[in-house]
Formats: structure tokens, C-alpha cells, sequence
């Protein structure tokens, strides 16, 4: 995971880490734009090249990132520990409604939906 420490020295040193060509960033029109957008909210689910994210992705990057916006329009930014997804309450799970985690249909941990039906989008975590 990318720490705020080691965001602060790429700005300073003026170096960002190498992302594919197709992978937009504010960068390319000004330098360490990108390290601005710290504040800005990640927008979940988002649409990237007709996929449907959940949560902070690795597509077409070597680190966890998400969308500014509900389709992907070139604004993003890494994510940091407050960024994940949240668990969406209530949830329907199996035609079934929940309200908090559960560990029906886990072998070990609870769980939650990360979209308000788990039945259609498949989207989860642990708790």
C-alpha cells in the first residue's frame, strides 16, 4: 500500500511512479497534480472500460487506485487506508436481507455486500 510518506517524497523529488500509457492522470497536463486530489472522495462503484468496481482496483496500474467519478473520465487518485469501499447496509444476500455481517456462506470470517444486492453484483468484503 501506498503511504502518505511516500507520496510527500515522490512530490518533492518531482517523481511519480510509471503508469501505462492509457492510464490518464492529471499529471500529464501539470506536474504532481495528481498528489492534490488527496482530499477527494472516491466515487464506488465506478465504471472503467465498461467494468464496474466496487472497490480501489489495480487495472492497468502497479498500485490501488480509484475513480474521482461514477464513470471514469480520466480523474483518479490512489488510495489510502480510508478509501476501501465501505459494507452497504441493508444488503440482499441469497433473497435474503442483512443487516450487519454475516458468515452464512463463509467458512470463516463474516462478510458483507459492498453493493445494496449481493445477489446481482457479486461485490464483497471482510468485515
Amino acid at each position: 500500500m501506498l503511504s502518505r510518506e511516500l507520496c510527500i517524497w515522490e512530490a518533492e523529488t518531482e517523481t511519480l511512479p510509471e503508469l501505462p500509457r492509457d492510464h490518464e492522470t492529471l499529471r500529464d497536463k501539470e506536474p504532481n497534480t495528481v498528489f492534490l486530489l488527496s482530499d477527494m472522495k472516491c466515487v464506488f462503484p465506478f465504471t472503467y472500460k465498461g467494468i464496474k468496481f466496487f472497490s480501489c482496483t489495480s487495472r492497468d496500474s502497479i498500485f490501488l487506485w480509484c475513480s474521482l467519478s461514477a464513470d471514469y473520465t480520466g480523474r483518479w487518485k490512489y488510495c489510502t487506508k480510508t478509501d476501501y469501499a465501505k459494507c452497504v447496509f441493508p444488503f440482499i444476500y441469497g433473497g435474503k436481507k442483512y443487516e450487519t455481517c454475516t458468515k452464512i456462506g463463509s467458512m470463516w470470517m463474516s462478510w458483507c455486500s459492498l453493493s445494496p444486492n449481493y445477489d446481482k453484483d457479486r461485490a464483497w468484503k471482510y468485515c
